[in-house]
């Protein structure tokens, strides 16, 4: 076989690898922070607002996070390949997610079959273009297919003071979560309740991602560090996650609910 031939029957496999390389690379080393540090794309943004996610972690511990948002916002993004709004009995995924996920042979190509959710049949119906937030890490379904999923909706979305939307996961403290969670720094027995000179501050665990965003901010610089008043309460940052290149560099854990967060 030429070397021509080679590629053209290589084609799908060569674009999910180099636009890996490109968007994880965005996210490590300043692209994707760029654009989070100054807020998300008009079109991006506006899929946060009403956006409702459930989690789902796989027996090996791996996090995914299933979305519904509204269709007249994901209209405003662009879709790669298929459309960008899911339909009964579609997913459509967000650039990175669809990157390696297609590396990984779970699909090849638009019309494919999704199983990952048992009980639920599913095509893959569009991959967005790259955004770098994210929503490039996430698997977007039609309303009753979200019904349908087994998950928590312990994932949700605050934004701060400069309207930068910030993704949430409640993980209480002490609980027997089966998310398989790898520090890079700190140490998860500090995952708990601190009382320091009669002030209490709630634990923090920061994904890798986000935790490199807080600190060009200045919000903190090391585990141990507390932050006053963040989104209405006391924390104390106890570890930053080591990077996975999924949903959770982006994350911020805490073992508050939505409603305990301003």
């Amino acid at each position: 076989m030429d070397h021509e031939s080679f590629l053209q029957e290589n084609k799908t496999v060569v674009i999910a690898t180099l636009l890996i390389l490109i968007v994880g690379t965005a996210y490590y080393f300043g692209a994707g922070l760029g654009t989070m540090r100054a807020g998300p794309s008009a079109g991006a943004d506006a899929v946060f607002d009403g956006l409702r996610i459930k989690s789902v972690v796989s027996p090996e511990g791996e996090l995914d996070l299933f979305v519904h948002a509204r269709n007249n916002a994901l209209a405003r993004l662009t879709a790669t390949e298929g459309e960008p709004i899911p339909e009964s009995g579609t997913a459509v995924f967000g650039a990175l997610d669809g990157a390696m996920m297609r590396e990984e042979g779970v699909f090849s190509k638009m019309g494919d079959s999704f199983d990952e959710l048992p009980g639920i049949d599913l095509t893959v119906g569009g991959l967005l273009a790259p955004t770098g937030t994210i929503l490039d890490m996430l698997h977007f379904l039609s309303a009753a297919e979200y019904a349908a999923v087994e998950g928590e909706e312990n994932v949700f979305v605050k934004r701060d003071p400069e309207g930068v939307p910030k993704v949430f996961f409640t993980l209480p403290e002490g609980a027997n979560s089966s998310l398989e969670l790898e520090l890079a720094e700190g140490n998860l027995a500090d995952y708990k309740t601190h009382e320091i000179v009669g002030v209490t501050y709630q634990p923090l665990l920061i994904g890798s991602s986000e935790a490199a965003m807080m600190r060009e901010e200045k919000l903190f610089t090391a585990p141990g560090d507390e932050i006053k008043r963040f989104f209405g309460t006391n924390v104390i940052v106890v570890g930053v996650l080591a990077p996975t290149n999924t949903s959770l560099d982006m994350l911020h854990l805490t073992p508050l609910t939505a409603e305990e967060l301003s």
